[in-house]
């Protein structure tokens, strides 16, 4: 099963409502229904689980559960570019 990942910058536990692209693309590119879940997170090393509660024409609601924050990558890379 894959894992759907949504970015969402105020990340809070509870009951969340999606608009714009976000909204877009759950319900009309990946078509998903009440009770799918999804993996909220928002840029700065934190994430949620969450349930698609609701989807109607103009936003999505999804019931947030415990924030956690995620671990700290075991490696890192730099990409060097050498100018002409």
């Amino acid at each position: 099963m894959r894992r759907i990942r949504l970015y969402l910058p105020s990340l809070a536990v509870g009951r969340v409502v999606l608009g714009g692209e976000e909204h877009t693309h759950l319900s009309r590119v990946l078509r998903l229904k009440p009770g799918a879940l999804v993996e909220l997170f928002d840029g700065v090393g934190r994430s949620a689980p969450g349930e698609l509660s609701s989807v109607n024409r103009r936003e999505s609601e999804v019931q947030v559960g415990e924030i956690r924050a995620e671990p700290e990558p075991l490696w890192r890379l730099s990409a060097l570019v050498a100018t002409p």
